[in-house]
C-alpha cells in the first residue's frame, strides 16, 4: 500500500557523496535528481525533539510512499515550489517507516529550510 494524500511535488537532489548526521564526508555535489509527490507539513520544534531526537527551530515533516525511501538520504536537498515561492530544504533525519498495512503506509523524514540554497 502507499500514502494516498500527496498534494505536493518536490525534486530531490541526490548527492554524489554520502552524508552523515555530523555532516558531509566530502563536499556535496548534485549527482542526479528525482521528482516525487509527497506531503510536507510544518511541525513544532518540540515535535522534532520528541519524535526524531533532533533540535530544529522550524522542522517540516515530509511523508512519501515507501517506494521513495532510497531517494530520501540524509543531507539531500529538497526543492519545493509553494505558492509561487521556490523553497530549498535539507533532509536532517534518517528515514522512518510507518507501516499500517493500508493506504496510510509511508516513510518520513524531517526537513530544515536552507535559506542559503
Amino acid at each position: 500500500m502507499s500514502l494516498t494524500e500527496k498534494p505536493h511535488s518536490v525534486t530531490i537532489e541526490l548527492q554524489g557523496t554520502s552524508a552523515t548526521p555530523d555532516g558531509y564526508e566530502a563536499a556535496p555535489a548534485p549527482e542526479a535528481s528525482v521528482s516525487m509527490t509527497c506531503q510536507i507539513t510544518p511541525k513544532s520544534a518540540a515535535y522534532g525533539l520528541e519524535n526524531y531526537g533532533v533540535d530544529m527551530a522550524r522542522p517540516y515533516k515530509l511523508m512519501a510512499d515507501p517506494a521513495d525511501e532510497p531517494f530520501l538520504t540524509h543531507g539531500a536537498r529538497v526543492l519545493w515550489s509553494a505558492n509561487g515561492r521556490e523553497r530549498v530544504f535539507l533532509i536532517r533525519t534518517p528515514v522512518r517507516y510507518h507501516g499500517q498495512g493500508d493506504d496510510c503506509d509511508h516513510v518520513s523524514v524531517l526537513l530544515e529550510e536552507d535559506f542559503g540554497g
